[in-house]
C-alpha cells in the first residue's frame, strides 16, 4: 500500500480518482502509514493526507456553511 500511495497521492498524482465514497478508506491507509515505525512510511502518509485534504478543502468549508443556511431557513 505504501508504494501505491507514495507513487500517487503523495506526489499529487491521480487525485482525480478521489471521491466522497473512497476517500475515507484511503485516509485510513494513510493513517496506518503515519503510525508506522518507518520514517519513509510516515512521510508518505503525511504528504498524501495533506494532498487529499487540499482536494476537499472547499467541501469541508461548504458543509458547515450549507448547514447554517439550512438552519436559518428552518427558523424563518
Amino acid at each position: 500500500m505504501n508504494d501505491f500511495i507514495s507513487d500517487t497521492f503523495a506526489l499529487n498524482q491521480k487525485l482525480d480518482l478521489l471521491n466522497m465514497e473512497n476517500t475515507p478508506a484511503i485516509l485510513a491507509h494513510c493513517l496506518k502509514l503515519i503510525n508506522s515505525k518507518y520514517e519513509s512510511h510516515v512521510n508518505t502518509g503525511i504528504k498524501a493526507y495533506n494532498n487529499i485534504f487540499k482536494v476537499f478543502q472547499d467541501v469541508t468549508y461548504f458543509i458547515p456553511y450549507h448547514y447554517r443556511e439550512l438552519c436559518k431557513q428552518k427558523v424563518s
